[in-house]
C-alpha cells in the first residue's frame, strides 16, 4: 500500500509509552484544515521513529508521512485503522511558550513580613 501524507497544525503531543515488552511508542493529533470540515488525525510513530518527534509542539505546522495499518480486534468482528508514521517534516514552528501565562507567576506578597495577602 502507498503511502500517504498529512499536512496540518498539531494540536496535541501526547505522552511517550513504553510497555512491558520494552515497544515504545508516542501519539500526536495533527488538525488537517485543508477541507471544508477539518479533520484531526491521531498519529503514532512507534519504536526507533519516536525520535523524529523530539521537539515537537502544539502549533507546529507539519506534513508527516505515514501508512495505514488495519487490524481485526480478537474475533469481535471490528476493525481500527493505525496511522504510522515514518517520516515527518516542519512547514512552519510554534512560537516557543514566553512564560506570560498568569499562571506561572509568583503571588504578590504583602509588604510587611513577605507573606502572601491570603
Amino acid at each position: 500500500m502507498e503511502s500517504i501524507t498529512i499536512k496540518g497544525t498539531v494540536v496535541r503531543v501526547k505522552d511517550q509509552q513504553t510497555f512491558g515488552s520494552g515497544f515504545t511508542k508516542q501519539e500526536i493529533v495533527v488538525c488537517d484544515s485543508s477541507d471544508k470540515y477539518p479533520q484531526e488525525l491521531i498519529v503514532e510513530f512507534v519504536k526507533d521513529k519516536v525520535e523524529l518527534i523530539k521537539g515537537v509542539q502544539k502549533g507546529d505546522v507539519v506534513t508527516v508521512a505515514v501508512n495505514l495499518e488495519g487490524r481485526e480486534w480478537e474475533g469481535h468482528d471490528k476493525w481500527f485503522l493505525s496511522l504510522k508514521a515514518w517520516k515527518i517534516e516542519f512547514v512552519s514552528r510554534a512560537e516557543p511558550a514566553t512564560g506570560d501565562d498568569p499562571l506561572d507567576e509568583e503571588p504578590p506578597m504583602d509588604d510587611e513580613d513577605g507573606e502572601p495577602p491570603f
